[in-house]
């Protein structure tokens, strides 16, 4: 069948990412016009973040509290939505081990309640991830400050982001064909945050993701194609 349904598989709103300036109501209008039919929303998940530049600094009093405001988020830009655009729960992890950042899919507002995503190594949060059936992709491998890690703890990675340099991106596809790595979940995403921002890139199937259940049988199904420009 042919694949016509564009979905974001990498998006911030400024309702809940501090370096985001993209309203939700104007992000989905933005996504509508350029023909996508689904968004993850994968706003930030940092408990803090105090060495980011001033304007984008921010702190919560507890990881129960930056959860929730991370799915009351969701919620309200699903609301917005109605069935214009379908919005799917995800986020953007970055724990206090490493600079690296995860773009975690299928993983319910209860589960990420369940365990301090933010205060564990990658092997834990890679084993509590995959236990709550969701998947866990490095994002933006090769961006500044970023460091690889052991291919058996992530199910895949974003090869294409469009907030990269070509440099960063072309590092990313040589790396992952270099380790023979092929056989991971490779995405590509817009990395959304500015109203400057055209999204051109995602992934392409041929019925639209509706649910969060559909996104993860997509991904471990591979049943999808990418799609960027540049």
């Amino acid at each position: 069948m042919k694949r016509i349904y564009k979905t974001e598989l990498h998006c911030h709103t400024t309702e809940m990412s501090g370096c985001a300036s993209e309203t939700a109501e104007r992000m989905i209008a933005k996504y509508i016009d350029c023909g996508f039919t689904t968004v993850v929303l994968t706003n930030h998940c940092e408990h803090s973040r105090i060495h980011a530049p001033l304007e984008y600094r921010y702190r919560y009093d507890s990881y129960e509290e930056l959860i929730n405001k991370i799915f009351d988020a969701i919620e309200y830009t699903k609301s917005l939505a109605g069935d214009r655009l379908n919005i799917i729960e995800g986020f953007e992890l970055c724990n206090c081990v490493t600079e690296n950042d995860y773009l975690i899919y299928g993983i319910s507002r209860e589960a990420a309640l369940g365990f301090n995503l933010c205060k564990s190594d990658i092997w834990d949060v890679s084993a509590y991830v995959r236990s709550q059936g969701g998947i866990i992709i490095q994002a933006h491998p090769f961006r500044f400050g970023m460091t690889l890690v052991d291919p058996d703890l992530v199910d895949g990675y974003e090869i294409f982001n469009s907030h990269n340099s070509t440099f960063m991106n072309t590092m990313a596809r040589q790396w992952i064909s270099q380790i023979g790595a092929e056989d991971k979940i490779l995405t590509a995403g817009n990395d959304h945050h500015d109203p400057k921002d055209i999204p051109t890139a995602g992934i392409l199937t041929s019925e639209p993701i509706t649910t969060e259940a559909e996104l993860v049988r997509v991904l471990k199904s591979k049943d999808f194609s990418i799609f960027h420009e540049g």
